[in-house]
């Protein structure tokens, strides 16, 4: 009876920490909520004026994929919330949530920048 009883204390806590991190990440898995989150990521990147800039529009489209794409896979249910709170209370975004989208920004940026290649230095 007590190993009965072991095994299914086990079980629970193995069902209840994989709900747990479907719970954390939310867009990770397939489905309507992720599918929605990217494109209304992608929407909202295509439309905005610092990106608009950046190349032709089936580049902008491209890295504004890749962008949401990352942001889907990194982006915690406490971000969620973090994002939405700024929003109403008209204040900035937390540092974390903010050096997350930068992350995904960044090596996007890098990317498809048309800068030249920085010369290497002959030693």
């Amino acid at each position: 009876m007590r190993k009965l009883l072991l095994t299914a204390a086990v079980v629970v806590a193995a069902v209840s920490g994989a709900a747990a991190e479907d719970d954390v990440y939310p867009y990770r898995e397939s489905g309507p909520e992720r599918d929605l989150f990217i494109q209304s990521s992608i929407k909202t990147c295509v439309n905005h004026n610092m990106w608009k800039n950046m190349g032709s529009e089936s580049e902008v489209k491209a890295f504004c994929e890749c962008k949401a794409l990352n942001l889907a896979e990194n982006w915690t249910q406490e971000d969620e919330l973090n994002w939405w709170r700024a929003s109403a209370s008209k204040e900035k975004i937390p540092v974390d949530l903010h050096n997350k989208i930068k992350q995904g920004q960044v090596a996007w940026v890098k990317h498809f920048s048309k800068l030249p290649r920085v010369p290497a230095r002959s030693k």
